[in-house]
């Protein structure tokens, strides 16, 4: 385990981290040997070297009483850390092609997936339903076609 991890979600992409955290959770304040004796088949220096990772993606807080490091649970950089999404389909009177667009940790001021994935998603659209030679639908035809159907009812 050489890998340096700073991304949070890189961190808890491994097991034995994520049950750190969980152990953290439900018991703040632990030392890395309370940590390593509950994980019998790991080594104490890689269960160091987990502690160094989640320390680094700042998922774990490291407080020093004596010789000892205490070990709590920081969640906070999981909570700063989204994504924003948008899903459609295409043409509207036929449905042919079904997508969903996500973006990781989207530009700030951008906080919707509608201001952030939409637009994507009406490029990437329009560029599949050429390649496939899909008539894209007459919006005012079918806007027109509502607005009569709401009449009738």
């Amino acid at each position: 385990m050489s890998v340096k991890v700073r991304d949070p979600f890189g961190a808890i992409a491994d097991p034995t981290r994520r049950s750190i955290l969980e152990m953290l959770r439900e018991r703040p304040g632990l030392t890395a040997g309370a940590i390593a004796a509950r994980f019998p088949r790991v080594s104490r220096a890689a269960v160091s070297k987990h502690l160094r990772v989640l320390r680094q993606a700042r998922l774990v807080r490291a407080r020093e009483r004596g010789r000892e490091r205490h070990y709590s649970l920081d969640a906070r950089p999981l909570a700063e850390i989204y994504r924003q999404w948008f899903a459609g389909f295409a043409p509207i009177h036929s449905p042919r092609l079904v997508m969903v667009i996500t973006v990781d940790e989207p530009a700030r001021g951008a906080y919707y997936g509608g201001e952030v994935a939409a637009p994507v998603f009406g490029h990437v659209m329009a560029g599949a339903l050429r390649l496939l030679d899909i008539p894209p639908d007459d919006i005012a035809s079918f806007g027109m076609e509502m607005a009569m159907a709401e009449e009738s009812q």
